[in-house]
């Protein structure tokens, strides 16, 4: 009941009026509900909301959770919460923050949506781990959460939310991946974002920050504007200075790279938009900048990528378009290493560690190639600027070595990513690379430089497969091509393939594959030009090594295509630092098959070839050059290759020089051979004109013999030989007559001015004899066995003589035919006297000589003529010579010499020169000694040749034995005799009586033993007269007989004698009685006495002195006669000395007749 009453004193009356309202029910209620709400707010809310918490953690997320204290103002409407950690169940952190207030509007009623003034999250953790097996740790807590109910396709409304300014303050991100074997972490601190006016409303965008420090240094900045509905977002997005060491212990396992160095820096204006489930992504001006990229395989100290700057600017990106644009890329200052292995594999392309079989990265639903639109990506500039390149290849059978010293390129790209086929463009191509060094690997020695090698324009197009190159340029440098001294050329060998390799199978199934679609590639380089390039050449097979060194290359390529079609033009010349010049050009085609070049080759230096003739020769190469204009075509053949070449070859001022003394062995001014046709296919050579001008040749015979012609040729080095197993020994080839030989035809050889030197040092006497003014030539050289060539040559021999030679052979097969005549015409003996010293002991006092050889062969069968003519040839002194020939010369001439003071002989020579035996020296030389050897040991042989009467033996008179009586067939000897002294006056005639031991000493005995037999009988005799028979029956005789032995033989000499006589014959002798003899009794055994007879003549003594009278007296008779009855000269005849027979006869004896020179006549 409310009391009306008014009561307007005191303060009792307020005092109760408030009494009044607060014990009011209502107030008591409000107060209750209002009290009620604070301790729920205040006291209960956070109580429930911490145990929650935990329980849901627990019972749901199978994980514990913990908040340290929550706060909740139920009339501010805010929300404190401090402490909170989520886990995993073996207490690893997921989640967690310092505090988290929130302060909630009550405006919310009134807008309809969630309306929020503050979201402030401080010292947020968020711990993003890979598990062992690959799964994230998030991703099993989103598993562990309840299942929203409903259609999965279904659209769903987000809520509507509004909050108008949101925190993340001093917050850290860590990341782990436990999944490889190398476990990684990172965290990112401090993380602060901020969000103002976060929206789902429609079209409702409201700011934001971002900034994050990365570990290592570097931050992020992300700002802009956000919009939850739709999804919507742009600003900018900018990371700097990034560490790739960061992102490198994530991947470390996949990557077979040490830790690299280097950073990055990314900013980018993005726009982002998600609608009707699609996604909506631009970026625009971005820029990518990596500074100090170093890159280096495991294992390695050496890196393979080291950079000082990445720069990509400029750069867009359509989501929707599927467009990436690039206006501009730069990479400069560094160094780029690649090598392929043995195995050709490619090491860039083991970067990264091959994934197991079964780990196959499943494909983004809706993402397939077959369903998504190829990619464009275009780069507008993309800049190389001075970045060193090594490059090592070990698949080759000698690893090879590329170092570029500073590489540029400038090219525009464009590609289509994922179009089939592929496409891909790169346009506007330039390249330029200084110091280019190949060389074998760990060998400093370059084996090709080039200073500079440039790219003008090149355009390469995947999707056409072209590559189109306008002009290569290469400028400087040089190679050394060493032929090492096993014969290998290591160049050739390192740019060699090798028979295994990835790389190499890979190019080639490409290459495959192109050709099988029916679209391969094709090339075409406009110009190739190389300019400045020198080159060092080294044969070290011969020491010292031959050197040539090339300067001044330039070479000029153009058209070189694949298109089969189009041939390749090419110009070369170079300089030739030891003198001449090489100019070559022409055509070839692609596939090698036909070429035409013209080349021009002058004055090139043959010194630098020294050592190789001083290998195989003892001569050395004091000067020459060589020349050669020819043009040259070759086309392949099913046959075989088909060659022509016209043109000239000349070689000037060569001279070969002997080593050991320097003296010249061959020179010439000039040699050339003009109008040369040279061919294969079918083959042939020929050649209009040689010319030889000023020749000069030396032949020396040297004491031992041996001719310098022979010995300035070295014989080979077997042992060298030996340890050069692969220098593969040639057979020789054994001529046949069945062989066919190549066709050579040349029209004429010109010899002018020659000059040639003969010495011979082999005789006692040194020789030596120059010929001049040699001139000639042979017409007609070909090599066919049916051709004849012509020769005529002339020559001056020292001061007046005359050489000529004329005829004609088959110049190629002399064997077959040869028809040459050799005249040699006044020439002085003098001279020649070393050669009669050495093979006669006798120099050459005076006389010429004049020769006529004609040789003949006719198939290998020699027939030579030599028609030798001496006049007034005389002999001179004697000289030692221990192989002289012991021949009385003087005799030989004068038995030569007819009655004008000439010699004239006729030396015949043949034989078969396919006789290994047969040395044509040797017969010449045999067939003159024979002829000596004929002539002086039998030189009445000769005389009788000279009076045609070759039957009669003359050089010697007959006597009986014991007689000095000239017969009368011995008499007619002696007038031939005579009339043969006539015809060769220098001869004269020695009688040297001769006497036979036995014949004429048993005559002489039994004519002694005859006189003193006539005298025991009383016969006298006169001085001369001969006694006759004897008659053995008388008893005279027979008694004069016995008294003739008893004196010679003593009282009993009879006695002994009849006794030895019976012994002997076995018969009884009969003596003669010396009472009845002289009445006349003889005996009756005359054979008795006949062998007494023969008893004194055996014991009749004789003096050698009768011998040699009775010879005496036989050459007296013969000169007597010679003189008296013949009439020949006194001087001419004479009796020498006498002496025994050398032969004995059985009837006569016979006395010599001996040939002398006249003395005063040689």
């Amino acid at each position: 009941m409310i009391d009306t009453t008014t009561d307007t004193g005191g303060p009792n009356m307020a005092a109760k009026r408030w009494r009044r309202l607060l014990l009011n029910r209502w107030m008591l209620a409000g107060v209750g509900a209002v009290s009620l709400y604070a301790l729920l707010g205040f006291l209960l809310a956070p109580w429930l909301f911490k145990r929650y918490v935990n329980n849901y953690a627990v019972e749901k997320l199978k994980r514990k959770a913990s908040i340290v204290e929550v706060r909740v103002n139920p009339f501010l409407f805010t929300f404190d919460a401090q402490g909170f950690v989520l886990k995993e169940a073996d207490d690893s952190p997921i989640i967690g923050f310092g505090r988290m207030f929130v302060d909630f509007e009550l405006s919310s009623l009134f807008r309809w949506a969630w309306t929020f003034a503050d979201i402030r999250i401080e010292r947020p953790v968020l711990h993003v781990e890979i598990r062992h097996d690959g799964r994230l740790n998030l991703a099993a807590l989103s598993d562990s959460l309840p299942k929203s109910e409903g259609s999965p396709t279904e659209v769903r409304r987000p809520p509507r939310l509004l909050v108008q300014h949101a925190e993340l303050i001093d917050g850290s991100f860590t990341f782990s991946d436990r999944s490889d074997l190398t476990p990684a972490t990172e965290t990112f601190a401090p993380l602060n974002i901020e969000f103002k006016d976060i929206s789902t409303l429609p079209d409702r965008k409201g700011p934001y920050t971002v900034r994050a420090n990365l570990p290592g240094g570097g931050t992020v900045g992300w700002s802009g504007q956000v919009s939850l509905h739709p999804i919507f977002s742009q600003g900018r997005l900018s990371v700097s200075g990034f560490k790739l060491a960061t992102a490198w212990k994530f991947a470390q396992d996949e990557l077979r790279l040490a830790e690299p160095t280097g950073e990055m820096d990314f900013s980018t204006r993005y726009r982002f938009d998600y609608r009707e489930h699609n996604a909506f992504l631009v970026l625009k001006d971005s820029k990518l900048a990596l500074k100090g990229l170093v890159l280096t395989e495991k294992g390695r100290s050496t890196p393979i990528l080291a950079l000082e700057a990445i720069e990509v600017a400029g750069m867009g990106f359509d989501l929707k378009t599927r467009e990436v644009m690039v206006p501009n890329i730069t990479v400069r200052d560094g160094r780029i290493a690649a090598s392929v292995n043995e195995e050709g594999v490619f090491n860039w392309q083991e970067l990264v560690a091959r994934r197991e079989s079964g780990d196959v990265t499943e494909p983004i639903p809706g993402t397939s190639a077959s369903a998504s639109r190829p990619w464009r990506i275009k780069a507008g500039a993309v800049n190389v600027e001075n970045v060193a390149l090594d490059y090592t290849d070990r698949s080759r059978a000698t690893p090879l070595t590329l170092a570029v010293g500073g590489v540029n390129i400038l090219l525009n790209a464009s590609a289509e990513v994922g179009a089939k086929p592929a496409k891909a463009t790169v346009d506007g191509l330039k390249v330029k690379m200084n110091r280019v060094v190949f060389s074998e690997t760990g060998d400093d020695i370059p084996l090709i430089a080039i200073d500079t090698l440039a790219l003008d324009h090149g355009c390469i197009d995947m999707g056409n497969r072209s590559i189109i190159l306008t002009r290569v340029a290469a400028t400087g440098g040089g190679t050394r091509v060493v032929r090492g001294k096993d014969g290998r050329i290591r160049l050739a060998e390192m740019l060699a393939p090798g028979d295994r390799g990835k790389l190499k199978r890979e190019i080639i199934e490409t290459g495959e594959k192109a050709r099988s679609e029916g679209k391969p590639w094709s090339f075409r380089l406009d110009a190739f030009d190389l300019n400045g390039f020198s080159a060092a050449l080294q044969d070290r097979t011969i020491d010292p090594a031959i050197v040539y060194d090339l300067q001044d290359i330039r070479v000029l390529l153009k058209n070189l295509t694949n298109d089969g079609k189009t041939p390749i033009n090419f110009d070369a010349q170079l300089k030739v630092a030891q003198g001449g010049s090489v100019k070559v050009n022409g055509q070839v085609s692609q596939v090698g098959d036909h070429a035409e070049a013209r080349a021009k080759i002058v004055g090139v230096s043959l010194k630098p070839l020294r050592p190789a003739l001083a290998k195989f020769t003892s001569l050395a190469l004091e000067s020459g050059k060589v020349a050669v204009s020819a043009r040259v075509r070759y086309r392949a053949g099913k046959s075989g290759p088909q060659v022509r070449a016209n043109g000239s070859v000349s070689v000037d001022r060569l001279r070969l020089n002997e080593a050991g003394t320097g003296e010249r062995f061959l020179e010439w001014k000039a040699m050339s051979a003009n109008g040369l046709k040279f061919g294969l296919s079918p083959h042939g050579l020929q050649i209009e004109e040689v010319r030889l001008l000023e020749p000069g040749a030396k032949v020396v015979i040297f004491k031992d013999r041996s001719i310098n012609l022979v010995k300035a040729i070295k014989a080979p080095d077997v042992a060298g030989a030996e340890k050069t197993p692969h220098l593969k020994q040639v057979p020789a080839v054994v001529p046949h007559t069945k062989q066919t030989l190549f066709p050579v035809s040349i029209e004429r050889v010109r010899v002018e001015k020659g000059v040639g030197d003969f010495a011979d040092l082999s005789l006692v006497l040194p020789f030596a004899i120059q010929v001049t003014d040699f001139n000639g030539g042979v017409a007609g050289i070909s090599s066919d066995p049916a051709s004849r060539a012509s020769v005529t040559l002339e020559g001056k021999v020292d001061q007046y003589g005359l050489a000529t030679v004329e005829g004609r052979l088959s110049p190629f097969t002399p064997k077959t035919f040869t028809d040459i005549a050799v005249s040699f015409r006044n020439m002085e003996m003098t001279p020649l006297s070393p050669y009669s010293a050495t093979f006669a002991g006798r120099k050459i006092a005076s006389g010429t000589l004049s020769l006529n050889l004609e040789y003949k062969i006719q198939n290998s069968e020699l027939l030579g003529d030599n028609e030798v003519v001496l006049e007034q040839f005389t002999l001179g002194d004697r000289v030692e010579a221990p192989n002289a020939v012991n021949l009385p010369l003087d005799l030989a001439i004068a038995l030569l010499t007819d009655a004008e003071g000439k010699i004239n002989v006729a030396v015949p020579v043949h034989g078969n020169l396919d006789n290994p035996k047969f040395k044509y020296g040797h017969v010449i030389r045999q067939a003159f000694i024979n002829l000596i050897t004929k002539i002086v040991t039998a030189p009445f042989r000769a005389l009788g040749d000279l009076l045609g009467d070759k039957s009669e033996q003359i050089d010697a008179i007959s006597f009986y034995p014991g007689s000095d009586r000239l017969l009368s067939p011995e008499l007619k000897k002696l007038k031939k005799v005579v009339e043969a002294l006539e015809k060769r006056p220098k001869l004269r005639l020695v009688v040297q009586g001769r006497f036979d031991p036995k014949l004429d000493g048993e005559a002489l005995r039994t004519q002694q033993v005859k006189r003193a037999l006539a005298g025991q009988m009383g016969v006298k005799l006169a001085p001369d007269e001969e006694f006759g028979p004897i008659a053995f029956e008388n008893a005279k005789t027979q008694r004069a007989l016995e008294k003739l032995l008893e004196r010679r033989g003593g009282d009993n000499a009879v006695a002994d004698f009849k006794t030895q006589y019976e012994k002997v014959t076995g018969e009884k002798a009969k003596r003669v009685n010396s009472a009845l003899a002289f009445f006349g009794w003889e005996s009756s055994d005359t054979a008795f006495y006949q062998a007494m007879f023969k008893e004194l003549v055996k014991r009749e003594p004789l003096m050698d002195t009768d011998l040699r009278n009775l010879a005496q007296r036989r050459a007296e008779a013969i000169v007597k006669n010679l003189k008296t009855t013949a009439g020949l000269d006194v001087t001419r005849v004479t009796a020498g000395s006498s002496g025994p027979v050398e032969k004995a006869s059985t009837e006569t004896v016979n006395t010599r007749l001996i040939l002398d020179v006249i003395k005063g006549s040689q």
